[in-house]
């Protein structure tokens, strides 16, 4: 504790509102927050996060995981959205069967630049270059 009363680490953020937050670097330097909740929980983490990095426990993609989202499953979102605002989509619909053939087992965030190049490759041989392009706006859509 500093001699002014505040704890090294933590913070409220937006003042008065009682959320706390942790503000820490790991051992490669790289800064993290983390939004907490109570002060007293906020003190903890602190420091549950700092003795991991001294012990060297702590794995910086471990912290605040996520569920990891498919590309099936944001096509299916996407496609539940297009079906009430869209009247294209039919042709939405023809065209994500080859993007989810493409992608659809793969989680939406490892789907990379080198994947859709090789998706536009094999698509360029069977159709035109507009159906190539109709079907990379699709996926822009999508994300």
């Amino acid at each position: 504790m500093k001699a002014n009363g505040k704890t090294r680490g933590i913070f409220e953020r937006p003042k008065g509102s009682g959320v706390w937050w942790v503000r820490y670097c790991d051992q490669y330097g790289k800064l993290h927050r983390e939004k907490v909740g109570p002060k007293g929980l906020a003190k903890d983490v602190y420091q549950k996060r700092k003795t991991a990095i001294r012990e060297g426990r702590f794995f910086p993609e471990q912290v605040g995981q996520q569920r990891v989202i498919q590309f099936g499953e944001l096509a299916r979102d996407f496609l539940a959205y297009s079906k009430l605002h869209k009247r294209s989509h039919d042709n939405g619909a023809t065209r994500m069967r080859r993007l989810l053939e493409a992608f659809g087992g793969k989680a939406a965030k490892t789907v990379t630049a080198e994947d859709i190049e090789q998706f536009k490759a094999g698509l360029s041989v069977k159709v035109a270059p507009a159906t190539v392009n109709r079907h990379l706006a699709l996926l822009r859509s999508v994300y």
